[in-house]
């Protein structure tokens, strides 16, 4: 939602997000990081994500929104569990359709 070569890693947000399936757990956090977003204006660039059974932490990198510095792109309006998925292999693959 904003061009990620404006952002600068110098903040920390964490969130800890626990939720009763593997779809569930990514349709809540990607609500948080939307509304972590729009209402706490926070600008996310890298995310390191820890996982443990359906708990989920992730350390989500970025700044302040800056509107002077920061060109906005395309806006995701909701979070959507139109083809959402998740598997698990080795490593965890997600789909997910978001409402812009």
């Amino acid at each position: 939602m904003v061009l990620l070569d404006e952002v600068e890693l110098n903040k920390t947000c964490t969130i800890k997000i626990g939720s009763d399936s593997y779809e569930n757990l990514l349709y809540d956090w990607l609500a948080e990081l939307l509304i972590t977003f729009e209402i706490g204006r926070f600008a996310g660039k890298k995310c390191v994500v820890r996982i443990v059974g359906l708990s989920l932490t992730p350390d989500f990198l970025g700044e302040r929104l800056d509107p002077i510095r920061h060109r906005l792109n395309a806006e995701v309006k909701a979070v959507t569990y139109n083809n959402l998925a998740v598997t698990k292999n080795e490593i965890y693959h997600a789909e997910v359709t978001l409402d812009v």
